[in-house]
């Protein structure tokens, strides 16, 4: 959910204009807040889908990944601002993190999945 609406919060900065600069300042309070439940799930992730002994193996290298994949996302955003609108790289870094979304939202995290409520529980009815 955290990861879906920051997407979707990023896009304050494509319908910001001059006379609209208030977006900017709701999509820094709405990122600040789902951007913090997005890092929580995703150190959380591989510490829960990690045998103990991997933990800190796991850990360590989904920290890496992320760097690494941030930092060559910046080295091709801006080689890309040369070519199209910044207005494009925003609408497309949108789309990317919502399919990352939907993408991660398939993984498994190694906990045994939960039962509906009040599922095995019998109801009397009087």
């Amino acid at each position: 959910a955290c990861s879906a609406g920051a997407a979707v919060s990023s896009l304050a900065w494509v319908f910001a204009t001059r006379g609209s600069t208030w977006l900017i300042a709701v999509d820094a309070l709405l990122s600040g807040l789902l951007l913090g439940g997005q890092e929580l799930a995703v150190f959380t992730l591989p510490l829960a889908a990690a045998p103990s002994e991997r933990r800190p193996l796991y850990a360590a290298t989904s920290v890496m990944i992320g760097g690494v994949a941030y930092g060559l996302a910046s080295v091709f955003a801006g080689a890309l601002a040369d070519v199209v609108s910044l207005r494009t790289i925003l609408v497309a870094a949108a789309v990317w993190r919502l399919l990352a979304t939907v993408v991660a939202t398939g993984v498994e995290d190694g906990r045994p999945p939960r039962r509906p409520v009040g599922h095995g529980v019998s109801s009397a009815r009087t």
